[in-house]
């Protein structure tokens, strides 16, 4: 299981939200999109190897979504996303340059 698959699984199960929901093609429903939004945001802010592209190739959108999403989670501030960024930090390989 990669990093990114484990951000998808953190977030899916504290959202309540299936793997496939959170990788579908279309929007979905509001929880959804939020509940990918927060995964993409904590992709950019725990595997910052990874680019924009290839972090919204993984989820079937590109970087501008990607961008949007980190973006909005930032101005969110929301405990939450805080306390899952915390526990998966404890299990994403760190990546020295």
């Amino acid at each position: 299981m990669t990093d990114l698959d484990r951000i998808i699984q953190a977030v899916g199960s504290e959202y309540g939200q299936q793997r496939h929901a959170l990788l579908a093609s279309s929007r979905g429903r509001k929880a959804v999109a939020e509940a990918r939004m927060v995964a993409m945001y904590l992709a950019t802010r725990l595997l910052p190897h990874q680019s924009l592209t290839s972090i919204g190739r993984h989820f079937g959108r590109d970087r501008t979504t990607v961008r949007h999403a980190r973006d909005k989670m930032e101005m969110a501030g929301d405990r939450r996303i805080g306390k899952l960024e915390k526990q998966l930090a404890r299990t994403i390989t760190p990546v020295h340059a």
